[in-house]
């Protein structure tokens, strides 16, 4: 099975073991190539354009939330992250979980929830935001993790992708949360970009889908994390965003039941 997922790995150069492409549009992708079959709850497995190999992909609905955002509140993206980008890391306690259209892995739930917790007095609007595009850094990383594990690598590379990825905010706030150098692609359009490093592969202009990827693709620019950011966010992911999910799951689920 193929997906523009495992195009836009190719649109990324992300065709080595360590590392990891984060497209964002309606849905944010993050993919990783592995060279052996492998499964697990934390990811879903699909057949790679590169022959005899793998794409480990998770999927969070994080670019319909911004959309959702954005029609309720009324303002422009950049009004919101001009705000946003003044608040400190962990958006001062407030934390979300983005489930607003279920999750897939790694809970494979479609009846779960979105939650906000950490509401308090000095809370606003810019606050929800903020903890908008930190919720889904922290879920992406939630699996990441999980796929490190699996296939025994370690990360060293995520290249950012997709309408999305135009945010100087949710780039280094990424970075930040992953601890890694995040590369922003030149192309917008990734998945187109790899169908035509296919193409070009089939026609004979490079021996390789690999040496294809590598000299068609480009970088705009780069955001590195910061040391102390990168601690706010240890300690929440670790303490907190971790076990918020799991330990309401069931509260959750006697909330669908009577409203659904």
């Amino acid at each position: 099975m193929w997906g523009d997922g495992i195009c836009a790995a190719l649109g990324t150069n992300t065709t080595d073991i360590r590392r990891i492409f984060f497209y964002i549009g309606t849905w944010t992708v993050l993919g990783g190539y592995s060279p052996k079959f492998v499964t697990d709850m934390a990811f879903r497995t699909l057949l790679h354009c590169i022959p005899e190999s793998y794409s480990c992909e998770v999927n969070v609905s994080g670019g319909f939330i911004i959309s959702w955002f954005l029609e309720n509140y009324k303002k422009t993206e950049k009004y919101w992250e001009d705000l946003a980008s003044k608040i400190e890391p962990g958006s001062d306690g407030l934390i979300t979980v983005p489930y607003w259209l279920g999750t897939l892995a790694p809970y494979w739930d479609p009846g779960s929830r979105g939650v906000t917790v950490g509401w308090s007095g000095i809370h606003t609007t810019t606050h929800f935001y903020r903890s908008i595009l930190e919720g889904v850094s922290f879920e992406h990383r939630l699996s990441t993790e999980k796929m490190s594990a699996v296939l025994n690598t370690k990360y060293d590379k995520l290249v950012f992708v997709g309408g999305g990825a135009k945010s100087i905010l949710w780039g280094q706030i990424t970075a930040d949360v992953f601890n890694l150098p995040i590369y922003v692609s030149e192309t917008v359009e990734s998945s187109a970009l790899g169908a035509a490093i296919v193409a070009a592969y089939g026609i004979g202009l490079y021996p390789s889908i690999q040496e294809a990827a590598e000299r068609m693709t480009h970088i705009e620019k780069r955001y590195e994390p910061d040391a102390s950011r990168v601690k706010v966010y240890d300690r929440l992911f670790n303490r907190v965003y971790k076990n918020i999910y799991p330990q309401i799951m069931k509260t959750l689920e006697a909330l669908e039941k009577p409203t659904s």
